[in-house]
């Protein structure tokens, strides 16, 4: 499922809006929308070290697009693939 989600940089600012699709992975929006670490609490060990290092880089280093694959341990203990792609938009 589809998954938009709206956010501003940095690892503990909540998002502002997170579309019904993050469901799929067995937690309701508001879970997403009241704690800010859930993303990345659930990163795969194996790839946890990459894709923070790469999401911080992509914020502060003012690129305007960022893609990634990773995976990601769902609620019911499930290894699932993401293709996680990101617009940032300067405010």
């Amino acid at each position: 499922p589809l998954t938009v989600y709206l956010a501003e940089p940095g690892p503990e600012r909540p998002p502002s809006y997170v579309s019904a699709g993050v469901e799929a992975l067995g937690w309701p929006r508001e879970a997403w929308m009241d704690d800010p670490t859930l993303w990345r609490r659930i990163l795969h060990p194996a790839d946890h070290e990459r894709v923070v290092r790469d999401s911080d880089a992509a914020t502060t280093s003012g690129e305007r697009r960022k893609e990634a694959v990773y995976r990601v341990v769902a609620r019911d203990g499930a290894v699932r693939w993401l293709h996680d792609r990101a617009e940032l938009v300067p405010v």
